[in-house]
């Protein structure tokens, strides 16, 4: 599976999420996630929005090669992605994780301390990106069946999107036998 290197030619999911996420201020935990938009499952910095942007365009290009569907969903208040493969919806997304840090007092906290000797309010802690991508399969799976991959010291996620289409469609074709056995039996 190619990643672009660019997207002047994106996938309208693709467009769109750019789009939004692009007009959006980052989440208390420094990640682009709007709330009620139908884009695509990416939870990101503002910072790895391209990279993640080429991931999901060339996963949803091959998908819809193979005569699949993909689709984008508002779910409850946060949005879902779906491949769609032998009529069962498999879903999928894209996030990148964070850190914690001790929180750093602000200016008016830090006078609000002066002034009251304590402060309530004021978080424990504060959270930052880490630049770490995670791709995950959201459906019910057999055991066995590696539903994650991570960024890690050797590997990237851009390195196992082949695994990751072999397994949405091995995980769709066993959701598929499964409702199959269940009219059966029914």
């Amino acid at each position: 599976i190619k990643i672009p290197r660019n997207l002047r030619r994106a996938h309208p999911l693709v467009f769109r999420t750019i789009d939004v996420l692009s007009r959006v201020e980052p989440d208390e935990y420094g990640m682009l996630r709007p709330w009620n938009q139908e884009i695509l499952d990416v939870r990101v910095s503002r910072k790895m929005l391209k990279r993640a942007m080429r991931i999901m365009q060339a996963l949803l290009t091959k998908i819809e090669s193979l005569g699949f569907g993909v689709t984008a969903k508002k779910g409850d208040h946060l949005q879902t992605t779906k491949a769609i493969i032998f009529n069962e919806t498999i879903s999928f997304g894209l996030n990148e994780t964070a850190r914690r840090i001790d929180h750093v007092l602000t200016g008016s906290e830090k006078k609000d301390l002066a002034r009251y000797g304590s402060i309530s309010y004021a978080p424990k802690w504060d959270y930052e990106p880490t630049g770490v991508l995670s791709l995950q399969i959201d459906s019910w799976a057999y055991r066995g069946i590696r539903k994650k991959w991570n960024d890690g010291k050797s590997k990237v996620v851009e390195d196992g999107l082949k695994e990751f289409l072999i397994n949405l469609v091995t995980i769709a074709d066993l959701k598929r036998q499964r409702r199959l056995e269940d009219a059966e039996r029914e």
